[in-house]
């Protein structure tokens, strides 16, 4: 799927969910099932302030244990405004702050089933891990 039909898929998610005043919790699943088909993603996590401005942390699929694993590590290194790039032997997991209106709002961070390798140049990384700021506008 190209970034531009994700775009697309967001937009409308957004705009049902500011028509219809949903909370996070009614439609961040959808936002994230829709990132993660087409990232071909096994998971995904997004920590961000609710309505009440209290952090929360929302998964896909549902909230598995990928969240409670992750969710801390990714932060660590996004709150400082950096990609977060981790390789395991299978997977790779990227990860990228959210800002809105210039202040940081939380991370969004994929788990992919194939590892990077450990050369993989920068602009390779920087292309893989663009596609979170599709979410930016949360």
């Amino acid at each position: 799927v190209e970034q531009r039909a994700l775009a697309t898929a967001v937009d409308e998610l957004l705009e049902e969910a500011l028509r219809d005043r949903l909370p996070l919790e009614a439609y961040v699943p959808r936002l994230l099932s829709e990132l993660c088909k087409a990232t071909a993603s096994q998971a995904a996590l997004l920590q961000s302030y609710d309505e009440n401005l209290a952090l929360r942390a929302f998964g896909f699929p549902d909230r598995t244990p990928f969240v409670d694993e992750w969710r801390a590590r990714v932060a660590l290194v996004t709150d400082e405004r950096k990609a977060f790039v981790a390789r395991e032997a299978e997977v790779t997991i990227i990860g990228e702050h959210l800002d809105v209106a210039g202040e940081l709002f939380g991370c969004l961070a994929l788990r992919i089933p194939r590892s990077l390798p450990d050369n993989t140049s920068d602009d390779e990384v920087a292309r893989i891990t663009a596609l979170p700021h599709v979410l930016g506008h949360l």
